[in-house]
């Protein structure tokens, strides 16, 4: 090992190649309890592919993930001097330290002599290399609790395994001891999925909205092709999701086979298989409460959901950059509703959002989400409006709210604004914006679960989806929105259509007076249970 750690090019050259260093060198007991060389799975060789100096990795259970983690570190220390690296692990400790350690040790005797350099310490948490000149780099493995371990000393690499079993403390606690690391220092995260609000769900999804840094890699159970199960003759009784998935990803007869095999050994619960075998990055996590929404009707359409269409050079639309996304362009002839949940604007904040929906079918037509201050959301409100018209613009009307009715109302003098008027709620007083209360806020979600189960409401926007998802009930009528953004916004235009009524547009029918209004399925049938006749007559407000 003395010659060739002074081979500095000898070392260059490796590192460039050190996967193929490691599957030479490295051995690993497999299902079967052999003794196998570590032979890169393909979502291994993705994780080694797409490395970065900020990782966040969401897994299936026994990917391989974590041994290629492991071994990833602990190449880089027995080959290279000066580092120190630390492996996290969940409680209890002992026992997964245990785990990783032993993985490591047997790693270190599998590697041929002349590659493996000294242990000048070894212990149970900690393996200390000794290099010539008497410098050392170092693994050390701690649990999610032990934050003492690594003090003191510069790290260079992080590792933090199974953070959905971490406490939120230790979480936060980890969290800070990482804004110390030096700028090309390397922290990689990773665990299968947990509870939708807890620190990984947090975590995974800054990754993924690219608010704090690090880079986010999703992986599927179907990524890797040991998950089949062979049998005979070919499957032809596919269920809606089966036939989905063998649709957009091309499964075979061995894969779902191999899928059915383990939902049944989840108790035929497909959000617990969903969880430990995800198959995409939305439905793995489990709710904590009840979820206030109908989640089948919820799951089918996320397998609908598609991206935003490309907007053409000259679209009124352009200006809006990344904050707009458009699933359909301002059509001539039809009318909309455009209602916004507004925030501070901060970093920090939460985002502002807003929901276009056209009158007709009640197509879900564009989302606006970001961090927007309110004056700044009240004018992107005003060019919603004049873009996708006769529009019908509103707000919740919250502290942020006064700041979106200066820029709307008063500066710009938009013409088409919601004000709050309702025979329900005591408290509604003909002016701008919707009051939320505990009251107001049980009657949104109300109204929102019949247009779902009716089919009146749809949507191909995946981010809506999962806020609905996540929206869970809290008992006695209460439901917490503060981070459902899009899921509010949405909420207020169901509760505004009727005042957009009056503004006219196209898509009307002759002979049924209640489809020209195009008044939901379910409210014709309440209005014909209570007696409203069908008339080719606009219905009054008071109808609805």
């Amino acid at each position: 090992m003395k010659g060739i750690a002074q081979n500095a090019e000898l070392l260059e050259l490796i590192d460039q190649r050190r996967d193929e260093w490691i599957e030479r060198n490295f051995r690993i007991v497999d299902k079967g309890g052999h003794l196998v060389p570590l032979t890169l799975n393909p979502v291994q060789r993705s994780y080694w592919e797409g490395r970065s100096l900020r990782d966040r990795l969401l897994k299936p259970r026994q990917a391989g993930v974590s041994s290629v983690v492991l071994a990833d570190l602990l190449s880089e220390a027995m080959l290279f001097h000066g580092l120190n690296m630390l492996y996290m692990v969940q409680k209890p400790e002992d026992q997964n330290i245990a785990i990783h350690r032993d993985r490591a040790q047997l790693y270190y005797d599998a590697t041929a002599p002349e590659w493996r350099p000294p242990l000048a310490i070894s212990n149970t948490h900690q393996m200390s290399f000794e290099f010539p000149g008497g410098r050392r780099s170092t693994l050390f493995f701690t649990g999610s609790g032990g934050q003492g371990i690594g003090r003191g000393i510069t790290l260079h690499r992080v590792a933090r395994d199974e953070i959905r079993d971490w406490e939120p403390h230790e979480v936060s606690a980890s969290d800070s001891s990482l804004l110390g690391l030096p700028q090309d220092s390397r922290v990689i995260d990773m665990s299968t999925s947990s509870f939708y609000g807890s620190p990984w769900h947090t975590l995974c999804q800054k990754a993924k909205g690219g608010s704090d840094g690090f880079g986010y890699r999703f992986f599927r159970w179907f990524d890797l092709p040991e998950y089949r199960l062979p049998g005979e003759g070919a499957l032809i009784d596919l269920d809606e999701g089966e036939a989905q998935l063998r649709e957009s990803y091309h499964l075979s007869d061995e894969q779902l086979r191999w899928r059915r095999a383990m939902v049944l050994r989840a108790g035929g619960d497909l959000r617990e298989f969903w969880q430990e075998y995800p198959e995409d990055d939305l439905r793995c996590w489990m709710l904590a409460g009840t979820g206030a929404m109908p989640q089948d009707i919820l799951d089918r359409m996320l397998t609908m959901a598609r991206p935003p269409m490309p907007l053409p050079k000259d679209s009124p639309l352009q200006g809006f950059g990344d904050l707009l996304q458009v699933w359909l362009p301002p059509e001539p002839g039809d009318s909309y509703v455009i209602m916004a949940d507004p925030a501070e604007g901060l970093p920090n904040s939460h985002d502002s959002a807003a929901v276009v929906r056209r009158m007709r079918g009640w197509a879900h037509a564009a989302s606006l989400r970001g961090k927007i201050a309110p004056g700044e959301l009240g004018g992107m409100l005003v060019s919603l409006g004049r873009a996708y018209t006769p529009a019908l613009v509103g707000w919740e009307r919250n502290y942020q709210g006064a700041g979106v009715q200066e820029r709307v109302v008063e500066q710009l003098r938009y013409p088409h604004v919601y004000k709050w008027r309702s025979r329900v709620y005591p408290g509604a007083d003909e002016r701008y914006g919707f009051v939320t209360s505990l009251q107001s806020k049980a009657d949104l979600v109300g109204k929102m679960q019949e247009a779902m189960r009716t089919g009146f409401w749809s949507s191909p926007d995946g981010e809506l989806i999962d806020q609905y998802m996540r929206l869970q009930s809290q008992g006695n009528d209460r439901y917490d929105t503060s981070t459902l953004d899009l899921a509010m916004a949405d909420m207020l235009c169901l509760e505004a259509r009727s005042q957009a009524l009056g503004l006219g547009y196209s898509g009307r029918r002759r002979g049924d007076g209640e489809a020209r209004w195009l008044i939901p399925s379910y409210l014709r049938q309440r209005r014909q249970e209570h007696g409203y006749p069908h008339t080719g007559k606009q219905p009054s407000r008071q109808g609805l």
